[in-house]
């Protein structure tokens, strides 16, 4: 008997039991629809994970933030002068495997006015390297300039606007912001660039296709302005991690440090200056695979400038991706449990049903033998049909997860792309003839062992 024969013969039974196959398969249709829906979204969240990654400067991208000195050492602090600008200058001149340095020094209580509308929004003294350190260059400049070298040496009186800074002040995103004058604590600034709000890959598609509203579009009506602003300050708690990140006034950090710092990027801390200190240094290293190797660079570079004292310490991001990582693979760990489940469930209704059936057919395959066939036709022709029971149940599961996946992007309930792909589905193919040869394979061995003679005596 070839393989065809076996075929057509198992598929003419299953379709002779029609509502029974059906029953039998639907173990099998849901854990194969559980299994490509679980494939599916864990890989746009990773996608969606990485995306944050990159946008929060990639795992190129260390802090150098302040922590407490040694145990022992407490009577040393104060000869620390912290993070300030001598740090930016040696770690450029001495750290080989740094490539760029971000310094920043925040604005405490910041009050941002245009015209007669007021708003507290975060400012920062930064450099020209900013952008590239902190969001890996994916935050682009889409009106205007960034602040240029020029702008830090003349301590220029401009700044740089998040677009939703725009927003809060209540203006119309039809009207620029560039060339307009904005106070910062009663300091005029003329705004020279537009940093837009940070999209997904998701949310870009979704936008240009006109599926969704922009990002400002879509906080306004989730606020519910209109021509008013309404519970404004009570809502910035709650509002989306792009749009608040992109509330951001950037001013030249010499700016920062003369006008509202007292302070000077060439005076030292035992000299004149009130506040030299930074509020955060960010760098990014040449190449992430020797990460350790430029801390401990940094981190003997630094100590000569803090005195010996280190009461400085390093964020990673690759801490950032191993918490990401642990997420994902519990996600993976809990959702694979309750498919394995579903396919095992599956697994032992094909084997019962298998054994069901090749009891109804005792007489049958005693006749089979006894015309000539062979113990291994038999074996073969009730494991092909154990396997068929299990495909065709997958490739209802591969239908069933396409009306699963689209439902869910139809009702919004995940804000990064679904797609699946055939290796998901070449996946669930492969493990549902999986269950079904190891569901098939027992009562194929038993059907196969029958005696002939005893067979042909069963009623």
């Amino acid at each position: 008997m070839n393989l065809l024969h076996t075929v057509q013969i198992g598929f003419q039974e299953i379709v002779s039991h029609k509502f029974r196959s059906f029953l039998t398969m639907f173990g099998i249709v849901l854990g194969v629809a559980s299994l490509i829906s679980m494939l599916t979204t864990m890989e746009g969240m990773t996608r969606s994970y990485r995306e944050m990654l990159t946008m929060h400067g990639g795992v190129e991208r260390v802090s150098i933030i302040n922590q407490d000195v040694p145990v022992g050492k407490e009577e040393l602090k104060d000869l620390s002068p912290g993070r300030t600008m001598e740090d930016v200058a040696v770690i450029k001149e001495n750290c080989s495997l740094v490539n760029e340095v971000s310094p920043e020094v925040q604005l405490e209580n910041p009050s941002i006015q245009y015209l007669n509308k007021f708003a507290r929004i975060q400012v920062s003294g930064v450099t020209e390297p900013y952008l590239r350190v902190n969001t890996s260059g994916l935050w682009q400049i889409n009106q205007g300039r960034f602040i240029s070298d020029m702008d830090l040496e003349e301590n220029a009186m401009v700044c740089v606007i998040g677009e939703a800074v725009w927003s809060e002040l209540e203006q119309s995103e039809n009207e620029s912001p560039v060339g307009q004058t904005i106070k910062i604590n009663d300091q005029p600034f003329h705004v020279i660039g537009v940093v837009p709000i940070p999209e997904t890959e998701w949310e870009r598609k979704n936008r240009e296709s006109g599926k969704i509203q922009t990002v400002v579009e879509r906080e306004k009506k989730r606020r519910g302005w209109g021509s008013k602003f309404v519970g404004k300050t009570m809502l910035k708690k709650s509002t989306p991690w792009a749009y608040r990140n992109n509330q951001i006034v950037l001013i030249p950090l010499t700016t920062m440090q003369s006008l509202f710092k007292s302070a000077s990027m060439d005076i030292g801390y035992n000299q004149k200056g009130s506040d030299p200190k930074l509020s955060s240094l960010n760098v990014t290293v040449k190449d992430p695979e020797r990460l350790n190797e430029a801390l401990e660079q940094i981190r003997l570079t630094l100590l000569k400038t803090h005195r010996g004292v280190e009461d400085f310490g390093f964020q990673t991001q690759e801490q950032f991706k191993e918490h990401i990582d642990e997420m994902i693979l519990a996600e993976c760990v809990g959702d694979g449990f309750i498919v394995a489940i579903s396919m095992v469930v599956g697994a032992i209704g094909i084997a019962n049903i298998m054994m069901a059936s090749t009891s109804q057919r005792v007489r049958e395959i005693g006749i089979r033998l006894a015309v000539g066939a062979r113990s291994r036709d038999i074996f073969g022709q009730v494991l092909v049909e154990s396997c068929i029971l299990a495909i065709l149940g997958a490739i209802v599961g591969v239908a069933a997860s396409y009306i699963v996946i689209s439902s869910l992007q139809k009702m919004g309930q995940f804000n990064y792309d679904l797609i699946i792909r055939w290796q998901h589905m070449a996946i669930g193919i492969g493990f549902s003839a999986l269950a079904g040869f190891l569901a098939g394979f027992y009562p194929a061995l038993r059907a196969s062992r029958l005696n002939p003679i005893e067979s042909l005596r069963f009623d």
